[in-house]
């Protein structure tokens, strides 16, 4: 049932009949079937607070009440944007291996592990972006070539390349860890970097 004096806002204008949802979840699916094609909502505030992840994911299986601010965009742009986003985050990753191989090598994993951490996250991130860019477009992109090699190739590569650092950390192999880090690391993400940015003009491309 429509939360009481509810109100909802899409892209800075009020709806004059708003759905009737159980659920604010059930608001934004129903919200969603009448945006134009190829449009997301990409932002969602609640009583001027806006919503974002545990805090969003919490409120989506409420009863939807007050005022309901929804901000929409382009899904093509949504996702080239995410892409560029990761191809600057390994860009920025690829300049920093070879000092994080030398602290490593002078000063133990101990002196590292932040970053090390933060490098992975940073290719968790790649693949999470890849995978939800695919769900929103409808698109494959394990076909999507770059130089001469599918996405799905390369993402096997790159598995592999990760699998060999981190069995080097596991095996406390900190030379060979060094040596990944600064010779074979910086290669990987100055492909991807380019990769997703080529990726992120292909879906522009394809869109407009």
């Amino acid at each position: 049932m429509k939360g009481v004096n509810m109100r909802v806002v899409v892209d800075g204008q009020p709806l004059s009949n708003p759905p009737a949802a159980e659920t604010l979840q059930a608001l934004l699916d129903q919200v969603r079937e009448g945006l134009g094609q190829g449009r997301i909502i990409v932002a969602v505030t609640v009583n001027a607070r806006p919503l974002v992840g545990d805090a969003l994911s919490m409120a989506l299986a409420e009863a939807p009440q007050g005022e309901i601010t929804l901000e929409t965009a382009n899904a093509p742009e949504v996702v080239a944007s995410a892409f560029r986003d990761v191809a600057n985050q390994l860009n920025v990753a690829g300049s920093a291996q070879a000092d994080l191989a030398a602290r490593l090598n002078a000063d133990g994993v101990a002196s590292v592990a932040p970053e090390l951490g933060a490098f992975c996250g940073i290719w968790a991130n790649c693949q999470k972006t890849l995978n939800d860019a695919g769900a929103l477009l409808q698109r494959d992109f394990g076909a999507f070539e770059y130089d001469g090699e599918t996405l799905t190739t390369r993402l096997a590569s790159l598995s592999e390349k990760l699998r060999e650092l981190r069995d080097a950390f596991d095996h406390r192999d900190f030379m060979l860890a060094a040596d990944l880090l600064q010779f074979e690391m910086p290669e990987q993400c100055a492909t991807w970097s380019q990769m997703m940015g080529e990726i992120a003009a292909d879906v522009e491309k394809v869109s407009a």
